[in-house]
């Protein structure tokens, strides 16, 4: 490993030198012949193998960095940082071939440059970006204000925004990966794909999991309509020749019409309470109640996964992007720091639970009070109402009754 390192250094000080050489000459011919693809190397370029490779001295060489600003910037002429100009076409897109002006040719016309605008990746990150804000913030009221037993309109528009979100996540996954069609290298490259997902790529395999998350919801969330329609009575037929018919006209009717709008606590209940359709013997309400709150719960994972996956959007930050990395960077030490934690922390759970239950034999409560109880503990729940002593008046009198 450390000859292979040795030689990784010694070629991207080579390379380094080839780059200052060739840039000297001519600056165009170098950025393309730094993106041409190379076949013996899997199609890929020599500025994708020294990302793939953690080259960072030659991605920050000055013709690299002046060769990605121009293709964030697009095909504008002018290369210079974002400016007011920038923003404002940003917060109105029909006026940026007013705004840009100096930046497209002369030539071009309105139309051509409000499409060259729009085609800009800096353009593309931004309205990706917020859009995808707007997103959570949509999946945020749903699985807090519109979780109802029979989906309405609000979780249906979700259901829509997620397809489209992980149809292009795929696309561009794929696209990114290069995955050839040719059926002797496909399963290799699949094999590569998966690997780099999930080893190199941690935004996109966040992202993934996020979306397999939603997706065990969104099956937990089709398991009930038909169960919910019954114990309404929206399915039932009374003409077995025409149960088909009769079935999608009711569906069609009471349903689009009626139910997806239907908001009331019988549709959409405040809580998903288990225990008490489980206590009640109510079987039916039980399964429902229980793959609704699975699918809750699903649901969340994938909000939170969602939101931590919006940090990749502060990684172009030259202020945010690096305590972001940072931040992931020290999550091992944390975890290292995690293991040591938890040996005072079960000597701690398992003295207080010992003298304060001393016979419990309910396996749940014995588990919260060896490891939960401490954790909550460390950050000052101390749970006074359970270990402190009150005198009331009057007891002394009525253990004297008793015995």
């Amino acid at each position: 490993r450390e000859e292979l390192e040795n030689l990784g250094k010694l070629c991207e000080s080579d390379g380094i030198k080839l780059l200052e050489r060739c840039s000297s000459v001519n600056i165009r011919r170098t950025e393309e012949l730094c993106i041409r693809e190379l076949p013996h190397w899997g199609n890929r370029s020599c500025l994708e193998l020294a990302i793939s490779g953690d080259s960072q001295n030659f991605v920050a060489h000055s013709t690299i960095q002046m060769f990605l600003k121009s293709v964030w910037f697009g095909s504008v002429r002018n290369r210079s940082d974002i400016t007011v100009a920038n923003y404002l076409s940003y917060a109105f897109p029909m006026l940026s071939p007013l705004l840009l002006s100096d930046f497209f040719s002369e030539n071009d016309s309105y139309c051509l440059r409000f499409v060259k605008f729009m085609h800009l990746p800096s353009t593309i990150f931004v309205y990706s970006g917020i859009f995808y804000l707007l997103y959570l913030f949509y999946f945020a009221i749903v699985i807090s204000m519109k979780f109802c037993k029979l989906p309405v309109i609000e979780e249906i528009i979700l259901w829509i925004w997620t397809t489209a979100l992980i149809a292009e996540w795929a696309r561009k996954s794929f696209y990114s990966h290069r995955i050839s069609i040719n059926r002797n290298s496909i399963l290799r490259d699949v094999q590569r794909t998966v690997s780099q997902w999930t080893s190199q790529d941690t935004w996109t395999f966040i992202e993934f999991l996020s979306y397999v998350m939603f997706g065990i919801g969104f099956i937990l969330r089709l398991s009930i309509i038909s169960s919910t329609l019954n114990i309404w009575g929206v399915g039932e037929t009374t003409n077995s020749s025409s149960a088909a018919t009769s079935t999608w006209d009711i569906i069609s009717n009471k349903y689009l019409n009626e139910l997806l709008w239907n908001h009331d606590d019988k549709n959409c209940p405040i809580y998903f309470d288990v225990e008490i359709s489980f206590a009640k013997g109510l079987s039916i309400f039980y399964e429902q109640n229980v793959n609704m709150r699975l699918s809750q719960y699903f649901y969340c994972f994938s909000f939170i996964l969602s939101v931590i996956r919006t940090l990749e959007l502060c990684t172009v930050s030259k202020h945010l992007g690096s305590k972001v990395k940072t931040l992931f960077g020290v999550l091992a030490d944390l975890f290292f720091f995690l293991i040591i934690l938890s040996f005072f922390m079960v000597a701690y759970g398992v003295s207080v639970q010992s003298i304060i239950y001393t016979n419990e034999w309910r396996y749940y409560d014995l588990f919260f009070g060896i490891f939960v109880r401490p954790f909550f503990s460390m950050f000052g729940e101390l749970f006074l109402g359970e270990v402190t002593s009150y005198q009331y008046s009057g007891l002394e009198n009525i253990y004297s009754t008793q015995l």
